[in-house]
């Protein structure tokens, strides 16, 4: 586990988000977490040439989605099951959530992930 402040966070985004890792932050309540990914991603938006939004998706658009994760259940990421019948054999598939973004760009942010 590497540990860093806040102002090696702002080093470090752009190495996560150019090599599409996925980054686990954890810290004290507002110690600006949330704010610095904000800027982050207001920052990427400039630099691509797209408007920045947390609730539009699309080509025209760097999106940074923020789901805090207290606040939903499994089948609201996850979609609502449907059984399905292929080749007389049953299964079950998931109908996606419009939460989580489909096109474009962008961060998804979970945040409160250790109340999930």
């Amino acid at each position: 586990m590497q540990k860093t402040n806040l102002k090696g966070l702002g080093t470090l985004l752009p190495h996560y988000y150019k090599g599409k890792k996925p980054l686990y932050l954890w810290g004290r309540p507002s110690t600006g977490k949330t704010s610095m990914i904000r800027e982050f991603a207001k920052t990427k938006a400039k630099e691509l040439n797209l408007e920045y939004s947390e609730d539009k998706y699309g080509k025209k658009y760097f999106t940074m989605k923020v789901i805090t994760m207290s606040q939903y259940d499994a089948p609201d990421l996850r979609g609502m099951p449907q059984v399905v019948k292929e080749k007389d054999l049953q299964t079950t598939r998931f109908f996606p959530t419009e939460e989580l973004p489909r096109d474009g760009q962008g961060i998804i942010f979970f945040d409160e992930m250790n109340l999930a």
